[in-house]
């Protein structure tokens, strides 16, 4: 593994680190709600969080990206043009990392120094995720 590599982990991990040690904190900078309209928060100039589907979902540059199943925690980072791997080649600068876990949705936007969450729960109920079914009748 090459230095930059290595540095671009220990970035994100110290990122991990913090939303971790935010999630136990009364206050904290991370814990910014944010607003959602239609179920749509926005992370970034061209990267939007679907908040309503059953599953991790992301509009990035006009493209869809789904990802797990909205109860599993999911880490994605993107550069605001495509989802990126611990393979890709990215500026550091333009990286927003998202935190998907089952009842919210956190976000870093080092380009614009913004952070926050969105609540799932406030977007829809948990409950409505599945069918309804109705039993005797």
């Amino acid at each position: 593994m090459n230095r930059k590599a290595v540095a671009v982990v220990l970035s994100i991990s110290l990122t991990l680190l913090v939303f971790a040690q935010a999630a136990t904190a009364e206050r904290s900078v991370l814990r910014n709600p944010c607003w959602s309209k239609g179920g749509i928060g926005i992370v970034g100039d061209s990267v939007y969080v679907e908040l309503r589907k059953p599953y991790n979902c992301l509009l990035v540059d006009r493209h869809e990206w789904k990802g797990k199943p909205l109860t599993e925690n999911q880490v994605v980072w993107t550069d605001g043009h495509k989802i990126l791997s611990d393979k890709d080649k990215f500026n550091c600068d333009e990286l927003i990392v998202i935190i998907f876990c089952k009842k919210e949705v956190r976000f870093v936007n080092y380009k614009t120094g913004s952070v926050g969450y969105y609540s799932r729960t406030k977007a829809f109920p948990i409950e409505d995720l599945g069918p309804k079914f109705k039993l005797n009748g």
